[in-house]
């Protein structure tokens, strides 16, 4: 028995060091790439390390960046807004009120989730354009954040599903109604939920590509971060310049990844309360 448990270890650390090794491969080839000049690429194997490391790349392509970086952020906190705002407002009306209905819309919603984000493009470009906010930050984080608004929802109702009815009941015989009930109960009680729901739509609203690429026009510096990354792929095929592409990429990539290694501990507490039983 012992010695089964023995190989049963070692196999398990091989595989995780197998997966390991695909997840991190192409992190590494990004970074090596990133910090070698022109001569280097052309002249060493894609994932041989440099001795002579140089970061004009990352203060080239932060230059071009700029403006890149501000339009993302825009639209990654106008998502987080919607999200949490009217996430937590569906959640607690789907959880504690009880009406006709109340099934199918909560169905309808966890439909939302699945449907193509492709199938929406049409639609989004045509209210976007009703409204005055093409090739706006506003227009396109409104848009994300709708597409992101069913999973904040779940988010949110599933979590205060673990709370009994009776714990909103006694508030309500105290004479609180529904407006006290949510900004003096549940807000206080949404931490998790709402660090779950933020860190999300953060990195939702920093990493979109379909919709700015349809709702926005315009050169690099006019377009957020994963459009304008797109853009500098273009150009580094064509002139060779890939360690400009790789340094965009790990900049990229490297705020979504502090955010998540930061809220961790939040995101794994606030998936596990979708697996809990409505009550």
């Amino acid at each position: 028995m012992r010695q089964r448990l023995g190989i049963e270890r070692v196999l398990m650390w091989a595989l995780l060091a197998l997966f390991l090794f695909f997840i991190l491969y192409p992190l590494w080839i990004g970074l090596v790439t990133s910090v070698k000049d022109l001569g280097e690429i052309y002249a060493t194997l894609v994932f041989e390390p440099t001795l002579r490391p140089t970061f004009e790349a990352y203060s080239h392509v932060l230059a071009l960046f700029r403006d890149p970086i501000v339009h993302s952020l825009y639209i990654a906190f106008t998502v987080c807004a919607v999200g949490i705002f009217f996430g937590m407002i569906g959640g607690y009306c789907l959880s504690t009120q009880r009406f006709a209905g109340a099934g199918l819309v909560f169905a309808l919603v966890l439909f939302g989730i699945y449907i193509p984000p492709a199938t929406k493009l049409l639609p989004s470009l045509r209210i976007v354009q009703l409204l005055g906010l093409y090739n706006t930050n506003l227009g396109v984080g409104l848009v994300v954040g709708s597409q992101f608004l069913p999973m904040a929802t779940i988010l949110y109702r599933q979590f205060y599903t673990q709370y009994p009815s009776s714990f909103f009941e006694l508030a309500r015989l105290e004479g609180a109604n529904h407006l006290d009930v949510f900004f003096r109960v549940m807000i206080p009680l949404s931490k998790i939920p709402t660090v779950t729901v933020g860190v999300l739509a953060l990195s939702t609203g920093w990493n979109v590509f379909l919709f700015p690429l349809v709702l926005t026009t315009g050169t690099l510096s006019r377009r957020p971060i994963g459009v304008a990354l797109s853009m500098l792929r273009a150009g580094a095929v064509q002139d060779g310049t890939y360690h400009y592409l790789m340094a965009g990429a790990v900049i990229a990539a490297l705020p979504p990844i502090i955010l998540y290694l930061v809220a961790q501990r939040y995101i794994t507490s606030g998936f596990r309360s979708i697996g809990t039983g409505d009550r």
